[in-house]
């Protein structure tokens, strides 16, 4: 008797065993889901950050530049205030 419920036992647990590895191996559809959502989240988020970065007025630049060229800008501000020469002649 007991050996005939070991055997339903085992049996059961064996079929169930199977069933799980059965549905952990096949794709159900919901990682690709996932992974459109993800890479959708992504471009997005990638969008603001490019609009932010190029375009838009950003501490008091003269044109819509964004971040990216408002840093250039006072780059070469710098740049042309390192190489300008304000050398002046005595003409005694």
């Amino acid at each position: 008797m007991f050996d005939k419920f070991a055997i339903s036992c085992f049996s059961t647990y064996y079929k169930a065993k199977a069933k799980f590895e059965k549905l952990c191996k096949a794709e159900d559809g919901m990682e690709t889901l996932e992974t459109i959502i993800l890479i959708a989240i992504a471009v997005i988020v990638a969008g603001f950050i490019i609009n932010f970065l190029t375009k838009g007025k950003f501490g008091g630049a003269k044109s819509d530049q964004g971040l990216i060229g408002y840093m250039f800008e006072k780059i070469g501000e710098s740049i042309t205030n390192i190489f300008k020469t304000n050398t002046t002649v005595n003409k005694s």
